[in-house]
């Protein structure tokens, strides 16, 4: 269901690829000379474990960042998938690239799993349509 009944964090991580593909699919159509692929850094080392908890809780908010440098990757590893989803010449439109190793948790950049929702063309649509009223901006290829 598209847009989600109550707005949640884990539907950007199925969005992502999903708006991407449909973004792909309008460039091709429209004869574009560029393409759109989605990408994701899996888990790096940033502030938003931190932030996140602190909105919550003041005092547990060191210790969510002790746990985010035990479990993640450095951020010049982090960067590496979108760089190499920005870069690499055997990258195609709607292509998911993500960290390559410990389930998509870090590593170097490859392809990165797909659900079936980025298929989903009719689901593809109601996102870019979704996105297009919260915003006021209709990203179609020009």
């Amino acid at each position: 269901m598209w847009p989600p009944p109550r707005a949640a964090p884990t539907w950007s991580k199925p969005a992502d690829p999903l708006f991407a593909t449909e973004l792909d699919r309008r460039l091709r159509a429209a004869g574009a000379d560029v393409i759109s692929v989605a990408a994701h850094p899996g888990l790096t080392d940033t502030e938003l474990l931190g932030n996140s908890v602190r909105r919550r809780s003041t005092r547990l908010a060191p210790l969510a960042g002790a746990v985010s440098l035990l479990i993640s990757q450095p951020l010049r590893v982090g960067v590496l998938p979108q760089l190499y989803a920005a870069t690499a010449p055997q990258v195609r439109g709607g292509d998911h690239v993500g960290p390559g190793a410990f389930g998509e948790t870090r590593g170097h950049p490859g392809p990165a799993r797909r659900s079936p929702q980025p298929l989903d063309v009719a689901l593809a649509v109601r996102l870019r349509d979704a996105t297009a009223a919260a915003t006021g901006v209709a990203p179609d290829p020009a």
